[in-house]
């Protein structure tokens, strides 16, 4: 009798509601062991979920579930009612059976999470009976572990197949060994009644062949102090098509169609710009042509008027194309608003381009940028998309240029833009904020309007690789915050190789103030509160911040904070993410309230929504994690620095990351790439050591002061342009000067 109960799902323990490579996994085992349950009495160490158990008791006199987990023996129980099925609370170095009373026993990937591997041996026989079977079953880490270059967090102590091999050898006169692993292949089975069946691993070049499995993924081992029954081989044959790598190259293939369909519709696109573009050139070359003869033929007397046509005119595109477009206020400006009333005449202008109005890392450090630039320039926005810090932005600048939403980044928009910026605000350089601006890039540098582009981002999460080529081609400064971005960047796109770039980590960003924050200082201080136990000496507030999406390893961040609890059960170690997620990540934050609820959180971590000031959860934090992916220098990891609150990282994954790691007082916080359990380990042992956290905080507020400054990286960053606009008018007066020598011979 089943009831539908169902269990938590740790992160480790298999349950039935699984697929893919782990439910074919889990369950043939328990096929296998099925002939040999036949009207024994069995014993299950690390029983789980229960089903099989269940399963064994479906053959077997009488089968005993055993776990240390008191939620699953009591949803066993309740879920799996049997009269010759029993579960109970216990671990595998004391179960809780008298001497001598199994025939059998089974225990399946249990070893691996605990060091008493002896003892566990010890009691297996002291519960057999004379002549009484185990079989035992462990990942190989060899190919589990060392070859996968994978760390499962929750494995204490995993061993090679001889180590596993040589445990059993100890304690009992007769081991057999067997390999077990997902496979694809083809299958010659014997059919007739009485025949045997071996398995032979072939090469695809059936030249050489081998008995056995070749790499087994995990080991198993038939014991026993009496003669082995044959080991059979065993096939579990579900079909190719429920196959969990038939299943991902089938996703794999709709995404690539749908990615194909997408290309074809942006080349089309291209392939019409450029068509655009080749007529508008044709129309220039003309130009030039004719202004040339003029020239000729006129005298040197002429010549101012010619350079204003040849220099200036030429690179604003050929407006009379467009002159019909204009005027009947249609297309790509149509409503545009070009404001000029709050431009200083004394003044030099840059334009800034911004992808969005977000409160976001890249939008909030241009706002910073803006704030510095406006000392002494008039600041142009041109801001692609709005947002809830579009009024501060609006504050700051002299001038904002909004474009509509689902503004048209291909064909003649982006162009006609430029030229009307150009022409309206004749900035000396323009800082292209986040590649997300990277559309705006050529036609800028075309007007013969140097460009800084800031690349905040990895390259790595642009696909197909191309899309960021005219970014780094065409700008005239190129930007990265962090070395680990820019090797990315250049393994992508070989022409970084061919010219310079800088690396400049921006500085600590201020908050702008939000139009419409989502929520109130107090109401920040308050779930931060909650979180906060202030009467417990061994309280720790761990904290992560940024937007809830994949990136940023939210889910990552939660698996660590379960792994943290699960270690240190009587401590009080909380954990907070700060951040909003968007409408359309809204299936991704159901994903990890899920995940928060099966580990066992819910009292001890808490979603805080985007607040306007984080100064009260810096003031309470005591150590920052961040778990993302991929993140090149966050500003909030920053923040915490200055804070003084360390920062724990994975290696390769951030600019942060890279900087703590330079640092012999900060390496110890930077942990392996995605290692969670490393992450849990450190953060553990800081909740541990007190002293420790304190040297940690003053070394990473070090660290902060000597690599983060705004002003100084703003001013780098003017330099940048400057410097780029600087060249380009000794390009274009050496170019006059030659053009002018050759006509007065």
């Amino acid at each position: 009798m089943k009831s539908n109960t169902r269990l938590a799902f740790t992160g480790e323990r298999f349950l039935p509601e699984i697929s893919g490579n782990i439910e074919l996994e889990h369950m043939h085992r328990y096929i296998y062991a099925l002939a040999y349950a036949r009207g024994k009495t069995v014993l299950d160490i690390a029983s789980g979920e229960g089903y099989g158990t269940a399963l064994l008791a479906t053959e077997a006199a009488f089968v005993t579930g055993v776990d240390i987990a008191e939620d699953a023996v009591a949803h066993a129980r309740q879920k799996y009612r049997l009269p010759n099925l029993e579960f109970r609370f216990g671990s595998s170095s004391k179960i809780p059976l008298p001497d001598a009373t199994v025939d059998f026993v089974v225990s399946f990937e249990t070893i691996e999470h605990h060091d008493e591997h002896e003892q566990m041996l010890v009691e297996i026989k002291r519960v057999l009976k004379p002549g009484g079977m185990a079989i035992v079953s462990s990942p190989d880490k060899a190919i589990y572990t060392d070859k996968s270059d994978y760390h499962n967090p929750f494995h204490v102590k995993e061993l090679y197949r001889d180590e596993f091999e040589a445990l059993f050898r100890t304690r009992f006169k007769n081991v057999v060994s067997l390999g077990q692993k997902v496979m694809f292949g083809s299958g010659i089975i014997p059919v007739g009644e009485g025949t045997q069946t071996a398995f032979t691993s072939v090469d695809l070049g059936g030249t050489t062949s081998r008995p056995g499995l070749v790499e087994a993924m995990y080991n198993l081992i038939m014991a026993s102090d009496a003669a082995l029954p044959a080991a059979s081989s065993s096939f579990l044959d579900v079909g190719i098509d429920a196959s969990e790598t038939v299943k991902t190259w089938k996703a794999a293939v709709a995404q690539r169609d749908g990615d194909i369909q997408r290309l074809q519709g942006e080349l089309a696109a291209h392939q019409r710009r450029l068509d655009g573009i080749i007529a508008g050139k044709d129309a220039q070359i003309a130009e030039y042509l004719y202004h040339l003869d003029r020239f000729n033929a006129s005298g040197w007397w002429r010549l101012g008027l010619f350079l204003d046509r040849l220099i200036r005119a030429p690179l604003r595109l050929v407006g009379h194309q467009r002159s019909n477009l204009k005027a009947g206020h249609t297309g790509p400006l149509a409503d545009l608003q070009f404001p000029i009333d709050k431009l200083s005449s004394d003044r030099d202008t840059v334009i800034v381009i911004i992808h969005e109005a977000s409160r976001t890392g890249a939008p909030i450090l241009a706002w910073n940028m803006a704030e510095e630039l406006r000392k002494r320039y008039n600041v142009v926005v041109l801001l692609m998309r709005g947002g809830s810090i579009e009024q501060a932005l609006g504050e700051s600048a002299a001038a904002v240029v909004r474009l509509p939403d689902h503004f048209p980044t291909h064909g003649g928009g982006v162009e006609a833009v430029v030229e009307r910026l150009v022409t309206v605000y004749s900035p000396i350089f323009v800082i292209a904020n986040s590649v997300e601006t990277r559309y705006f890039v050529p036609d800028f540098e075309m007007m013969g309007v140097p460009v800084v582009a800031l690349v905040h981002e990895f390259s790595g999460l642009y696909r197909p690789i191309g899309l960021l080529s005219s970014l780094f081609e065409m700008a005239s400064q190129i930007v990265f915050p962090a070395r680990t971005v820019a090797e990315a960047a250049a393994k992508d796109y070989r022409s970084l190789e061919q010219r310079d770039f800088e690396i400049l980590p921006q500085g600590p960003s201020k908050l702008p103030p939000s139009t419409y924050p989502s929520t109130s200082n107090a109401a920040a201080k308050t779930d931060v509160k909650r979180l906060w136990p202030t009467d417990s000496k061994d309280s720790l507030l761990v904290v992560g911040m940024g937007s809830i999406i994949i990136r940023k390893g939210v889910d990552f961040f939660i698996s660590t904070a379960a792994a943290v609890h699960r270690a240190m059960p009587n401590h009080e170690i909380r954990f907070a993410w700060v951040g909003k997620c968007a409408s359309f990540d809204q299936p991704y934050l159901e994903y990890l309230k899920e995940q928060i609820e099966r580990s066992g959180l819910t009292d001890t971590f808490a979603f805080i929504e985007e607040v306007e000031d984080l100064k009260p959860i810096y003031d309470q934090a005591d150590i920052f994690f961040l778990s993302s992916r991929l993140d090149p220098l966050p500003n909030v990891a920053i923040d915490s620095a200055f804070n003084g609150i360390p920062v724990v990282c994975f290696d390769r994954a951030s600019g942060m990351a890279e900087i703590l790691a330079e640092t012999a007082d900060t390496r110890e916080l930077v942990v392996p790439y995605l290692d969670g359990g490393a992450a849990a380990q450190l953060i553990c042992n800081l909740a541990d050591n007190p002293a420790r956290l304190a040297r940690l905080s003053q070394a990473v507020r070090t660290v902060a002061e000597a690599h983060f400054n705004m002003a100084r990286y703003v001013e780098a960053i003017d330099e940048l342009g400057r410097n780029a606009k600087t060249v380009r008018d000794q390009v274009k007066r050496r170019c006059v000067t030659t053009h002018v020598k050759s006509q007065t011979r």
